[in-house]
């Protein structure tokens, strides 16, 4: 049973971080885009007879640096972010590898 965690706000907090980090592309961008949707017994299932949440984290594509645009989907702020940086970092590798490939 995954652990629920909906104040914990390090994954967000990784993820601010790893915008502010961003440079060297070329225009504006929307690095980082969080939509908080909320719907009466919209997610679980279940009866639960309260309001229920559900996270959609985004970041976006940037050509100019070798980043794809990823979108992440969860219960709490936690869980959404947390599958993002996830994507993030397994892009980060595929990057490097590919560098590593070039240099050969």
């Amino acid at each position: 049973m995954k652990k629920y965690e909906p104040y914990n706000l390090e994954p967000f907090t990784r993820l601010l971080a790893w915008a502010y980090n961003k440079g060297w592309y070329s225009g504006r961008r929307e690095l980082l885009t969080i939509r908080i949707l909320g719907d009466f017994e919209g997610w679980s299932g279940r009866a639960t007879e309260t309001w229920e949440t559900h996270f959609i984290v985004s970041n976006c594509e940037i050509p100019d640096i070798h980043i794809q645009a990823h979108t992440a989907e969860g219960e709490t702020l936690y869980e959404a972010c947390s599958k993002l940086e996830q994507m993030l970092i397994a892009e980060s590798i595929k990057n490097k590898e590919r560098e590593n490939d070039k240099k050969g």
